[in-house]
C-alpha cells in the first residue's frame, strides 16, 4: 500500500500566497489593502523628499523602511529587489547604481508589475538596466553569483517558507556581496550561509505601524528594523591575499572593500552612503597603493639579502689585511 505524503503545509503555503497576491494586487489598484502607512506618517519610513520626487507614483506607502540607504549601493553594482512591487526601491536603485549597473525587481503579484513598468517608463528606464519579472521570492528568476546586493522592503515577512527566500538570496549573490533580523531570523540566516548578520529595530516606525490596523494598538508589538547580511567571501574574512592587494594596484574584492570602508567612514562622520561612496573608493585605491609600495620593499630588500650559504658582499676582500676598515671586518 502507497502512502501519499501530506500536502498540508504546501496547501497552506499556496493559500497564503493567494492571499498576499490578492490583497496587494487591490493596493495596486487604489482599491485599499493591508498595511498602507498614511501619507502624514510615511516620513517615519525614512524616504527623503527628493527620494519620493523621483519615484513618483510608485510610493504606495507599503514598505517600513530604506533599503537602497542601507545597502550603500555603488556605481555599477547590480541589484536585485525582492517583492519589488510598484518599483519605488527599484527605481532608487537604479539611481545609485547609474548607467553601468543593472536592477531586477522580482514580484509575484501582476498588477503591481503593470505599475512598475509604467512608473519605469516615466522615469525613461529601460531593461537592462532596470527590469521587473514576475516569480515568487522562494525561486528567483535569477542567476548563481549574479547580484551585488539583494534589497527586500517588508516582504520576507508575508513569505510561508523564510528560510528557502534566503538561501535563494545567499544563490543568487556573489561571494562578499551584501543583503540589506529577532534572534529567530539571525539564526535562519546563519544557517542559510550568511555572516556578519545585523539588527537594529526602528523605534520610529511605530508612527506608521499604527497605520496598518488603526486602533489595535499593533504598533506596540511589531517593529520595523533594518537587516543586513554578507554571502561569506573566498578568502577569509578581513583578510586580503597578497596577490588582492597588489595585482594592477586594484583589490579584486574591491567592492566589498570599497563598501566596508565607505560604511565605516559613513557612521563616523554621520554622513549619508552617497556622500561616504567617493571616500570608500579613495581608501581602496590608497590601501593598493600601500600594498603595492610594501611589496616592492619587500622584493628590493629580498634581492639584496645574502641567503645562506651564498657569496657574500665580502668575498673578493683579503680579510687578513690589517688595513681594512673595522666595519669591513665584521663582514668578514
Amino acid at each position: 500500500m502507497a502512502v501519499k505524503p501530506s500536502t498540508d503545509a504546501a496547501d497552506a503555503g499556496a493559500s497564503q500566497r493567494a492571499s498576499v497576491a490578492a490583497d496587494y494586487a487591490k493596493v495596486a489598484n487604489n482599491a485599499a489593502g493591508c498595511c498602507v502607512s498614511s501619507a502624514q506618517n510615511r516620513g517615519a519610513v525614512g524616504y527623503t523628499p527628493a527620494d519620493l520626487a523621483l519615484v513618483g507614483d510608485a510610493d504606495l506607502g507599503v514598505g517600513c523602511g530604506t533599503p537602497v540607504r542601507l545597502a550603500r549601493l555603488q556605481t555599477g553594482e547590480n541589484v536585485l529587489d525582492l517583492g519589488c512591487g510598484a518599483g519605488i526601491d527599484c527605481l532608487l536603485a537604479a539611481d545609485a547604481v547609474g548607467p553601468a549597473g543593472r536592477v531586477v525587481g522580482v514580484d509575484m503579484t501582476p498588477e503591481m508589475l503593470t505599475r512598475a513598468r509604467a512608473e519605469a517608463l516615466k522615469s525613461e528606464l529601460a531593461p537592462p538596466r532596470l527590469e521587473f519579472r514576475l516569480g515568487e521570492i522562494e525561486n528567483l528568476p535569477c542567476e548563481n553569483d549574479w547580484a551585488d546586493a539583494v534589497i527586500s522592503n517588508c516582504v520576507v515577512n508575508l513569505s510561508p517558507d523564510k528560510p528557502r527566500v534566503l538561501r535563494e538570496a545567499l544563490r543568487v549573490l556573489k561571494p562578499g556581496a551584501g543583503a540589506p533580523v529577532a534572534q529567530d531570523l539571525i539564526d535562519m540566516l546563519v544557517d542559510a550561509g550568511f555572516e556578519r548578520v545585523s539588527v537594529v529595530e526602528k523605534e520610529e516606525s511605530k508612527e506608521f505601524i499604527k497605520d496598518w490596523l488603526p486602533g489595535s494598538g499593533a504598533e506596540d508589538y511589531v517593529v520595523s528594523a533594518n537587516v543586513t547580511a554578507y554571502k561569506p567571501a573566498a578568502n577569509v574574512a578581513g583578510a586580503l591575499a597578497d596577490e588582492d592587494l597588489y595585482e594592477d594596484f586594484e583589490p579584486k574584492s574591491s567592492t566589498a572593500l570599497k563598501a566596508q570602508l565607505a560604511d565605516a567612514f559613513a557612521s563616523a562622520a554621520g554622513v549619508d552612503a552617497r556622500t561616504a561612496a567617493p571616500v570608500g573608493a579613495a581608501l581602496a585605491a590608497l590601501v593598493a597603493a600601500v600594498g603595492g609600495v610594501v611589496r616592492a620593499l619587500g622584493a628590493h630588500h629580498a634581492e639584496h639579502t645574502d641567503a645562506p650559504g651564498e657569496v657574500n658582499c665580502c668575498a673578493d676582500v683579503d680579510c687578513s689585511s690589517e688595513d681594512l676598515p673595522t666595519e669591513v671586518k665584521k663582514s668578514c
